[in-house]
Formats: structure tokens, C-alpha cells, sequence
């Protein structure tokens, strides 16, 4: 029997999303190790074709709409735009909350963006956007768990992170 690597089986299926799915879409990567996040988003870039540009939002204190980080972000290049956003964990309490208001309040508009999105979240932000934000999180195309590849060190990395 093979023993299926799920991290490259998760790399994969993202690359799939990311390449053969047009129109906007909504991909979730939750981790709770930014250290593991920050490798994903770096083996991402490394096997995306040429003609898909990743692009970087990161959430601050004064950029808590996604609609117009990504925007803004992905304003000027040609072909298909990915940006990964991260950062939203990291935004005082009161902003992550506005922030998170913003997405449901926002969706239409960015629906008609047909730009491609992955929001890197830990597991606590994740499912309060489920609950909080229900309307834009029931639009998503699909929430990738990241685990570790084979050879990972998780406390180091989680130490790290």
C-alpha cells in the first residue's frame, strides 16, 4: 500500500484550484503554524505556472477590507492574479472583528472581482468567520487543512511561529 503525503496531496489540489478554476474564487488555508503557512505559500509560488502571478495582502490597522486589499493588490498585472492574504489573526481584536464584518457586508462585490483568493487563518479565526461571516464563508470554493509534510518539525515550527 502507498502512503499517500498528504501535504503534497493538499499542494495539488490547490495548484488544481488555482490553475483550471476561472472566475472569482474563495479558498481557506487554516493552519495554526505560520512557519508551516509561510513554506506552503513559498511551494505555491515555486510550482505555479508563469502565466499565474501570486500576489501578497496583508492585513493592518489601517487595510482591513479584503475586497480592496486584493484589489488594490492584484491592480496591476496581467493574466490570472492569485493573492494570499494573511495577517487577519494578527489584527487587534476590534479590527479582526470589523475585518470580519467586512467580508460578509463586501461579498457581492467581491464576487464580481474574478479575482482568486486563499485567507490563511488558524483554526479559532476559521471557524469564527464560519459563524460570523456565514454569508461570505458559504461562498467559498474550498478550505484546505494544512498538515505538515513527512519530514516536518512541528514543535520547532510551532516554536518558530
Amino acid at each position: 500500500m502507498e502512503n499517500i503525503d498528504s501535504f503534497d496531496q493538499t499542494l495539488k489540489h490547490m495548484l488544481i484550484y488555482l490553475t483550471q478554476v476561472q472566475g472569482t474564487l474563495i479558498l481557506f488555508g487554516v493552519t495554526d503554524d505560520t512557519v508551516l503557512r509561510d513554506h506552503v505559500i513559498k511551494v505555491l509560488r515555486e510550482r505555479l505556472p508563469e502565466e499565474v502571478t501570486l500576489r501578497h495582502f496583508r492585513y493592518d490597522r489601517e487595510h482591513i477590507s479584503l475586497l480592496e486589499g486584493v484589489v488594490e493588490t492584484a491592480a496591476s498585472s496581467n493574466g490570472r492574479v492569485v493573492v494570499s492574504v494573511t495577517g487577519l489573526e494578527a489584527l487587534p481584536r476590534d479590527k479582526q472583528s470589523e475585518a470580519v464584518k467586512l467580508l460578509n457586508y463586501q461579498r457581492n462585490r467581491f464576487g464580481r472581482t474574478g479575482l482568486a483568493v486563499i485567507v490563511w487563518v488558524n483554526q479559532a479565526l476559521f471557524a469564527e468567520i464560519a459563524n460570523k461571516a456565514a454569508d461570505f464563508y458559504s461562498w467559498r470554493s474550498h478550505t484546505f487543512f494544512i498538515e505538515p509534510p513527512p519530514d516536518w518539525n512541528k514543535l520547532e515550527s510551532l516554536r518558530r511561529s
